[in-house]
C-alpha cells in the first residue's frame, strides 16, 4: 500500500496521521486527503512531499486564523456561502472555500475587511473607478448575497435577480459575480476575481451566448464571442442592465503573473465592447494595483495575503 511522507500539524506539531487507502489520488475535498489531524480540523493534499508550504491546507474552520485578531472575518461567511446566487454551485463553493488555495476565501476575507473598517470606496476612488470616494457607503455582495451592513437600504439582490430572469436563466444556476459593489445613483461596479485560475472561455458555437448579448448595436459581439472571454462577456451584459441609466464599471481583478497572452485577449475583449465615456467601462487590473491603492493593511491581512502570495508592494501602508 503506498505511504505518504509524513508531517506534523501545523497547529498542534503532532505527527499526522494517516488514512488507510489503496491508492493516492487527487485530494479535492478534506476527505480525499490521507493525511489529516481530525481534532484540529486541517488536512493536506496527497503530494508526495513532507514540505508543508508546498500542499494545500484543507481547513474545516477556514477563518480561524483571524479569530484573535479580526473576528468580525469570520463572521456570516457561512450564511453568505449557503445563499450564493449560482444554487447549483453552493456545495463546491463551500468544500473549495475550506482550501488554503482558495479564489473565494481571499476575495471574503479582503472585502470584509474593507467593509468593515469603511475604507472600499476610498480604494475604490484611488483607482479611479468612477463613483467613488470616501464619503460613498455602498452596498456590497459577495457571490450575488448582501454582505451584512447597518442601514444599507439598497434592493440590490432584488435588482439582480430582476435581471437574471428578464435574461432567462435558470434559478438553480444563475449567473454569479463575484463582486458586486452598488452606490446608488453615484454608479455600480461589478469584479471578476481571479487568483490562480484563467478567465472562463466557450467557444463561438457554445449554446448560451446569444442570452447576453448586448441591444447595443455598437459592440462588436461576433467578435467577443470569436474571443471566447464568456465570463467576462455575461458579466458585462447583466451589469449593464442592472445599471440601467447609472455609470457601470466591470473590473477584471488578475494576478500579477497573468500570462501576456491572456492579458492581450482581455485588451481586445475590451476594444470590442461599446463602452461610453463616464457611463460605461471595462478595465483590468492586478491584485497588487489594488492592494495598494487601500488605505491601510492590517499586519494579520499582509501575512494572511503574503501565505498566499499575495505581496503588498513596497510603499503600501
Amino acid at each position: 500500500m503506498p505511504r505518504l511522507p509524513s508531517i506534523n500539524c501545523s497547529k498542534c506539531e503532532q505527527p499526522v496521521p494517516e488514512r488507510e487507502s489503496g491508492e493516492v489520488g487527487t485530494a479535492s475535498t478534506f476527505e480525499d486527503c490521507l493525511r489529516a489531524c481530525p481534532p484540529c480540523g486541517l488536512a493536506w493534499s496527497n503530494a508526495n512531499t513532507d514540505d508543508r508550504s508546498k500542499l494545500t491546507t484543507f481547513d474545516r474552520n477556514p477563518l480561524s486564523f483571524a479569530e484573535d485578531i479580526a473576528p468580525y472575518i469570520s463572521e456570516g461567511y457561512e450564511w453568505v456561502l449557503a445563499n450564493a446566487f449560482n444554487i447549483h454551485n453552493r456545495t463546491n463553493k463551500r468544500r473549495k472555500f475550506e482550501m488554503s488555495t482558495s479564489e473565494d476565501q481571499v476575495t471574503w476575507v479582503v472585502f470584509r475587511y474593507l467593509q468593515h473598517c469603511d475604507m472600499l470606496s476610498e480604494t475604490l476612488g484611488h483607482l479611479g473607478i468612477k463613483g467613488f470616494s470616501g464619503s460613498v457607503r455602498p452596498t456590497i455582495l459577495l457571490w450575488g448575497v448582501p454582505l451584512p451592513q447597518v442601514g444599507a437600504t439598497l434592493d440590490s439582490r432584488d435588482r439582480l435577480v430582476e435581471v437574471s430572469n428578464a435574461l432567462g436563466e435558470l434559478r438553480s444556476s444563475r449567473s454569479e459575480p463575484d463582486v458586486i459593489v452598488d452606490a446608488g445613483p453615484a454608479g455600480l461596479l461589478f469584479i471578476e476575481v481571479k487568483l490562480r485560475s484563467p478567465n472562463d472561455h466557450k467557444s463561438s458555437g457554445y449554446e448560451h451566448w446569444g442570452k447576453y448579448e448586448s441591444r447595443d448595436s455598437h459592440a462588436d459581439w461576433d467578435g467577443i464571442k470569436d474571443g471566447g472571454l464568456y465570463e467576462l462577456a455575461r458579466n458585462w451584459r447583466i451589469g449593464l442592465d442592472m445599471a440601467g441609466g447609472r455609470p457601470f464599471t466591470l473590473m477584471n481583478l488578475l494576478p500579477e503573473k497573468t500570462s501576456s497572452k491572456e492579458l492581450n485577449e482581455i485588451d481586445v475583449f475590451k476594444s470590442q465592447l461599446a463602452t461610453l465615456e463616464n457611463q460605461h467601462e471595462f478595465g483590468r487590473k492586478s491584485w497588487e494595483d489594488f492592494l495598494s491603492a487601500v488605505p491601510y493593511v492590517a499586519p494579520w491581512l499582509r501575512s494572511y495575503l503574503a501565505e498566499r502570495k499575495l505581496d503588498i508592494p513596497n510603499g503600501a501602508k
